[in-house]
C-alpha cells in the first residue's frame, strides 16, 4: 500500500510547518508527502520550502481549496489518498491503523480527530467519535443527508474511488454571486464514497482537528447570520452536484440526497429567513420552521436534545430578531454558551453534531 498525503495551504504560515511534520512523521515506508500553497502570501512558501526534498512542493495562484487538491492528486501516486488541512496533524501511526482495514472493496476508511487549540493544546473533545454509536452510511445518507463523517484530515481515500469523480468542481467565491466557499470537497466525497464501496471506520482518533480563531469551528466567535445564509446556500449546491455525478456514473443509491434532511443546514436557513428576510428568496418563515422541525425529528439526537432544539426553533421564529440573534448564537456556537448550557447541551450519545 502506497501512502499520499496532499496538504492543501493558504495563508497558513503559523500552522502549516507543524502538519508537514506530522505527515512525515507517519510510520509507514512507502509514503509521499505533497504540499501545494495555494497563492499564500504570508510566508507560508519560504516554511514548505524549507523542508526541501523531503516533499512535493507545488506553487500555484490563488484558486481556491478544492483547485489546491486538484493540483495534489494530480501529482500523486498512492493507492490511498489523504488530503490534511494545513491546521490539522496527524498521529504518527495512522498509516498503521488504515493498512489494517484496507482491502479492495474500500472507499475510505475515516477516523476521528482530537481537538487541539492554536497551541496545539488537546481540548478533551473528538468528533466524530466512533466509540459510540454510529449509522451506516447508506441508511444515514438517506434518513438524514449525512453520516458522521470526518472533516477533511479524518478520511483516507481509495485512489480507485477519486479518479472516477476528479477533478473536483472549481467554484471561486467571487464567481458565484453570494458563494462563502463555493463547494465543500470534503462534504461532497463523503457523500459520493458509499455508492462507491465500503466505508470503514477507526473507532480511535488518529488526527488532530485545530480550533483557532481563523477558522469557523467553534472557538468562540459568533456565526453572522450572512455566513449562516452563504453556507447553507453553497451546501445545497454541493448536494446538488453529488446527486448529478451520482446519476451521470450510473452510481445513485436509489434515493436523492436531500440537504432538507439535515438540521445543521435547515437551522441556518431558519435564522437566515428570521434575520435577513430580505435576502432570501422560497418558503417564508413558517414553512422554514416546519421544515426544519423535521429535520429535527429525522436527526439521530437522543429524545432530550430533540427537545431543546425544536424549542430553540420556536425563539427562532416567535422573539424578536434580537432575542432570536442571541439564541443562534448560543445554538451554533459552543464556546459562547455559559457553563450550565453547556452541561445541558452536553451529547451523551452518537448521532447529534455540535
Amino acid at each position: 500500500m502506497r501512502l499520499s498525503i496532499i496538504i492543501p495551504n493558504h495563508n497558513y504560515a503559523g500552522f502549516v510547518g507543524s502538519a508537514i511534520r506530522s505527515a512525515l512523521d507517519v510510520r509507514w515506508p512507502d509514503k509521499e508527502v505533497i504540499v501545494v500553497d495555494d497563492g499564500s502570501t504570508d510566508g507560508s512558501r519560504e516554511v514548505i520550502a524549507a523542508f526541501g526534498d523531503q516533499v512535493t512542493a507545488i506553487f500555484q495562484e490563488n484558486g481556491g481549496q478544492n483547485s489546491a487538491v486538484n493540483a495534489g492528486f494530480s501529482r500523486s501516486s498512492g493507492d490511498v489518498v489523504l488530503v490534511l488541512d494545513s491546521d490539522d496533524l496527524l498521529r504518527p501511526g495512522v498509516a498503521e491503523g488504515i493498512a489494517a482495514v484496507w482491502h479492495d472493496g474500500v472507499a475510505k476508511v475515516q477516523f476521528g480527530l482530537s481537538y487541539i487549540n492554536q497551541r496545539g493544546e488537546t481540548l478533551g473533545e473528538e468528533w466524530p467519535d466512533y466509540r459510540r454509536r454510529h449509522r451506516e452510511p447508506l441508511s444515514a445518507l438517506r434518513r438524514r443527508a449525512y453520516y458522521e463523517a470526518p472533516t477533511t484530515s479524518g478520511n483516507a481515500w481509495s485512489r480507485r474511488f477519486l479518479e472516477q469523480v476528479f477533478p473536483l468542481p472549481v467554484c471561486r467565491p467571487n464567481r458565484v454571486p453570494g458563494a462563502y466557499y463555493g463547494l465543500f470537497f470534503d462534504a461532497y466525497l463523503n457523500m459520493l464514497a458509499p455508492c462507491f464501496g465500503a466505508i470503514v471506520t477507526l473507532p480511535d482518533p488518529q488526527g488532530y482537528y485545530r480550533v483557532h480563531l481563523e477558522n469557523d469551528s467553534g472557538s468562540g466567535k459568533a456565526i453572522s447570520p450572512e455566513f449562516a445564509l452563504n453556507r447553507s446556500d453553497d451546501y445545497a449546491r454541493t448536494v446538488a452536484k453529488a446527486n448529478e455525478v451520482l446519476a451521470a456514473l450510473g452510481k445513485s443509491p436509489g434515493f436523492p440526497i436531500d440537504c432538507e434532511r439535515d438540521e445543521m443546514q435547515m437551522r441556518y436557513r431558519l435564522v437566515a429567513r428570521k434575520l435577513l428576510p430580505e435576502r432570501r428568496a422560497g418558503p417564508g418563515l413558517l414553512r422554514t420552521f416546519a421544515k426544519y422541525c423535521r429535520s429535527v425529528w429525522l436527526s439521530d439526537a437522543d429524545l432530550k436534545h430533540k427537545a431543546l432544539f425544536a424549542g430553540w426553533a420556536v425563539v427562532t421564529l416567535a422573539a424578536p430578531p434580537r432575542i432570536a440573534r442571541r439564541a443562534f448564537d448560543l445554538r451554533s456556537s459552543p464556546g459562547l454558551r455559559p457553563a450550565c448550557l453547556k452541561g445541558l447541551m452536553r451529547v451523551r450519545q452518537g448521532g447529534s453534531r455540535p
